[in-house]
């Protein structure tokens, strides 16, 4: 029997034919009359897309490609085996057919009646009965996923009207073979693969024309949910599907009754291979890259797409590179780590917000799996740390010269006493050595002093997740992940800019339309509060440092380190051993972020010893920065005209207390209420930029009443931080007393 019936040659349509044709039914259906219906077709068909061959043959799978547009993995996972229909066997033809669509060798492109169903489920769908359905043929399967978006939200009824014009196109162009042939090469069948050809080889490593009756029929009914009908992981549904195509297939006669009963008993994984036994070029690439591409697969998710239903092209800022040199560090330099110890990098582009490389593991086996690079599970530690000085810097103005107690510190009603490491006490520090030095007791005193509310807002604003009024001991740590801290490092490195992060670049559908991704930028801190903050982090890796075993000669860039102790209740307090340990640096052009740890940190031997580790940390830190350094970007950050520099005070900003850009919005309207009313055409408080929506002045506006108002609120304000300041410092004297008195007594014990 002939594969097709019709002749290949095609009578031409008239095009006011099928206008009026069309316009009859819509219009009929819609209630607005033939001629209505045949306008309102022709105003929808204005912007029908061309659909040319190479849209129709293409590769319909989605690809990622790095900053070079080189291809590093592909939705596909084995690449497409094209069938020509001549390869196509008959049985799979009717099989197919059958299911798909019975009257495809007779119809147009599409019937009436397709269309007639169609426009009812979405007049129902409407009315909130059901959801928008139609019977497509094989020519609208083809036109949607040649250059339509198969997405739910995009089933209107106008995208209906241009798919019924191009299928009838395709029908006037193409004869029925070639486009059967163009259809089971485009189809999506599950395990990653696209076209009949290629779920042939992944699932029996056979040819079509070697396949069985009922391997044909498993084969025919995947195409309609391939997600669902998985022969590995859902056999006993796909066992029913290709029952019910045999049916169907024997109740039009396309198959015998002897040939239905022999291919139902037939196992559904007779000559089925062990899963992903090709494992080719595509596989190796997913290991290599696998935390890239996992981040950057989900990014599309959070863009709304699926990649199943909206073949793409997806553009992305990975270095290949930097991302190759990172992936050998990890794996095969043992002398970086601990043991099995895990480890996680994330490095971002400063110019551009764009992450350009990410490491979620060593040693990974199995591509897409747990990726520590975005775990928001594990406390950073100290490196925190910089940001609740920045806090006290942006909004209390405070200088880096401003003394701060490194007492112990008593948490407020509570008998639970905060030490610094090793229980070290300078007495009086500065901010910025009480963060050179990474104390912990100046931290939770400025947290009290700065307010949980100004702390929140500086994590928001640079891009760290806090989604609650900040806890007093989240001065020494917060949960976030390496992706979080090079993105919250850049913004000092960028002079307090804000630039969105990014694994995409671009987008490009298979219309040819293509998204750009902006790397929309807000001024998170002030530059005053960024120069502050780098002043102090460039001089920690110096050779008389904190951290000088990272010490590289001649490089400017800054880092923090951060420490994860056990807590009092573990086995392993007092151990010198870590829960976690980070490193997080920048150069002008890139910030990166490294973690250290065990993913069982409480089973024993998966403890981190700080001692061991201090050199491996700050070696692969080196290898890092001497990777990413640029030598001709690499001079220091230039001290803004708000800075006023002395002897007594150090740096201090010269701008009024701002909260920016502050996404908080209680906040906001807090801060906007302080200083940020109209004066004018001049607003309080603010360095270079204005609020959104910010608030306008009153009609009966009085500019030395309003003037007067605002700084009385201002002073109040002062008021009260003043206030807090000096019953913290009376506080602070009586438990010095306090210790001094009991100290005095133990001592008189001890001479008795």
């Amino acid at each position: 029997m002939p594969h097709n019936t019709q002749s290949t040659q095609k009578p031409k349509r008239k095009w006011v034919r099928y206008l009026v044709n069309t316009g009859l039914t819509f219009g009929l259906i819609l209630g607005v009359g033939v001629a209505s219906g045949a306008v309102y077709v022709q105003n929808v068909l204005a912007d029908t897309p061309t659909v040319t061959k190479e849209a129709l043959s293409s590769d319909p799978s989605t690809n990622i490609y790095d900053k070079d547009n080189n291809l590093i993995w592909s939705s596909a996972k084995n690449r497409r085996i094209y069938v020509t229909y001549d390869q196509l066997p008959e049985q799979y033809i009717k099989l197919l057919l059958a299911v798909e669509d019975q009257d495809f060798y007779q119809n147009l492109g599409f019937s009436p009646k397709g269309v007639i169903n169609a426009v009812a489920s979405y007049g129902k769908a409407l009315i909130g009965q059901g959801k928008a359905r139609g019977g497509s043929s094989i020519e609208q399967q083809l036109i949607k996923l040649s250059v339509f978006s198969t997405e739910n939200e995009d089933k209107t009824i106008d995208r209906k009207i241009k798919e019924f014009f191009l299928a009838n196109q395709l029908y006037q162009n193409y004869t029925k073979q070639e486009i059967l042939e163009l259809y089971v090469n485009k189809i999506y069948m599950g395990q990653g693969v696209y076209g009949v050809g290629t779920i042939a080889k992944v699932y029996y490593n056979k040819e079509l024309n070697e396949l069985s009756l009922a391997q044909l029929a498993t084969l025919a009914g995947i195409g309609q949910a391939p997600s669902d009908y998985d022969l590995y992981q859902n056999p006993e549904a796909v066992k029913n599907r290709r029952d019910t195509v045999l049916e169907v297939a024997k109740n039009i006669q396309a198959i015998s009754q002897e040939e239905y009963e022999q291919a139902i008993q037939e196992a559904i994984d007779q000559d089925l291979q062990p899963q992903d036994w090709w494992k080719d070029e595509n596989y190796q690439n997913s290991l290599q890259y696998d935390a890239y591409i996992s981040s950057t697969l989900e990014e599309i998710k959070a863009l709304g797409y699926d990649i199943e239903k909206t073949p793409m092209q997806i553009h992305t800022h990975l270095d290949k590179s930097l991302n190759d040199y990172l992936k050998d560090l990890y794996d095969n330099h043992p002398e970086y780590f601990q043991g099995e110890s895990q480890s996680a990098i994330s490095v971002v582009d400063n110019q551009t917000g764009g992450y350009v490389a990410q490491i979620g593991g060593r040693n990974i086996k199995e591509p897409f799996g747990f990726n520590r690079a975005t775990n928001r599970n594990r406390s950073t530690g100290s490196t925190i740390k910089p940001f609740v000085v920045g806090t006290a810097y942006e909004f209390l103005n405070y200088p880096s010269g401003k003394l701060i107690s490194s007492a112990p510190y008593q948490y407020p009603n509570s008998e639970i006493i905060a030490k610094n490491y090793d229980g070290v006490d300078l007495g009086d520090v500065t901010i910025s050595q009480a963060l050179k030095e990474s104390l912990n007791t100046p931290m939770l005193r400025l947290l009290e002093l700065t307010t949980p509310s100004y702390y929140k807002a500086m994590l928001q604003n640079v891009g760290l997740p806090m989604d609650h009024e900040p806890l007093l001991p989240e001065a020494l740590g917060i949960n976030a992940s390496t992706a979080d801290m090079a993105s919250a490092y850049s913004v000092i490195a960028n002079k307090g800019v804000k630039k969105e992060n990014h694994y995409i670049k671009s987008l490009t559908f298979s219309d040819g339309s293509v998204k750009q991704l902006e790397n929309k930028e807000i001024q998170a801190m002030k530059n005053s509060t960024a120069y502050m903050l780098n002043q102090t982090l460039t001089q920690i890796p110096k050779e008389d440092g904190p951290f000088k075993l990272a010490y590289v000669k001649d490089i400017n860039y800054g880092a923090k380190t951060g420490t994860v102790d056990y807590p009092e209740t573990s086995d392993y307090y007092g151990k010198k051993l870590a829960m976690d340990l980070w490193t997080v640096g920048y150069t002008n052009r890139y910030s990166f972020a490294i973690w250290h740890g065990f993913d069982e940190p409480m089973v024993e031997g998966k403890q981190l010893s700080e001692e061991s580790m201090r050199e491996p940390k700050a070696n692969l830190f080196k290898a890092v920065l001497e990777k990413v350094y640029d030598p001709n970007d690499n001079q220091p950050m230039e001290k803004p005209e708000t800075i006023q520099e002395d002897n007594e005070n150090g740096l201090k900003p010269l701008d009024t207390p701002s909260p920016l850009a502050i996404k908080n919005p209680l906040l906001q309207q807090t801060l906007t209420e302080l200083y940020g009313y109209y004066l004018g055409d001049k607003t309080v408080g603010f360095s270079d930029t204005k609020l959104e929506n910010q608030q306008q002045p009153p009609q009966d506006y009085q500019p030395e009443a309003w003037k007067t108002a605002l700084e009385s609120e201002k002073q109040s304000f002062q008021d009260k931080i003043k206030k807090l300041s000096e019953d913290f410092k009376n506080r602070l004297d009586q438990r010095k007393r306090q210790l001094e008195i009991e100290r005095k007594r133990r001592s008189n014990e001890t001479n008795q």
